[in-house]
């Protein structure tokens, strides 16, 4: 039985310069809770060296995480206390089978799964080297008509954000916990269309 992840990452740069010295500034994890709903991890992710990593205000402008909010951080919890943290967060949600355990979000596949792969290596042990990126699935689903694309990936954002009140009610997109969460329910919108 596959186990879906939401996954999701916020980053001092943001999507478009992945691998220009872009540090992982916030991690969300999602997972499903039976009929109870959906449990959310979120954490900040400090001790970058900003002479090193880049810090681009556009991206904070998007996700409203400030650099002197994760400076802050850095004296908690750094990239590898996260791992150790995430990892038994997702651990003690019995989502331990790796062969099993698929993160699920828009862009997974190429942005946030290689953040994974790079900086928490114990939460790498325990994901899937596959993922289910939305963003595909929406092409799929549109048979390569961009205009179908969008409108099928705008329907799936829609049914997350209108349910997402159940989960979580204080925070909004561009929220790496927000985002792993809507990720699973914009999954559950694009199985009905697909079954």
């Amino acid at each position: 039985m596959i186990h879906y992840v939401g996954l999701d990452f916020e980053t001092s740069c943001g999507d478009h310069s992945a691998w220009e010295n872009n540090a992982p500034i916030q991690i969300g994890l999602a997972t499903l809770n039976g009929v109870l709903g959906i449990d959310v991890h979120s954490s900040l992710i400090g001790g970058w060296n900003w002479f090193e990593y880049h810090w681009q205000e556009k991206a904070a402008d998007v996700h409203g995480i400030s650099a002197k909010q994760v400076d802050m951080q850095s004296g908690e919890l750094k990239v590898k206390d996260v791992d150790l943290l995430v990892s038994s967060w997702l651990t003690d949600r019995k989502r331990t089978n790796r062969y099993s355990t698929v993160a699920v979000g828009w862009g997974v596949s190429w942005f946030d799964r290689p953040f994974v792969s790079v900086y928490f290596p114990k939460l790498h042990e325990l994901l899937s080297y596959r993922t289910l990126d939305l963003s595909s699935v929406c092409l799929y689903l549109a048979n390569g008509s961009e205009k179908k694309h969008r409108s099928i990936k705008d329907a799936a954002k829609s049914y997350a954000a209108e349910n997402m009140s159940e989960v979580l009610s204080d925070v909004t997109w561009h929220d790496a916990g927000y985002d792993a969460a809507a990720a699973l329910l914009a999954k559950e919108y694009l199985d009905e269309l697909i079954l």
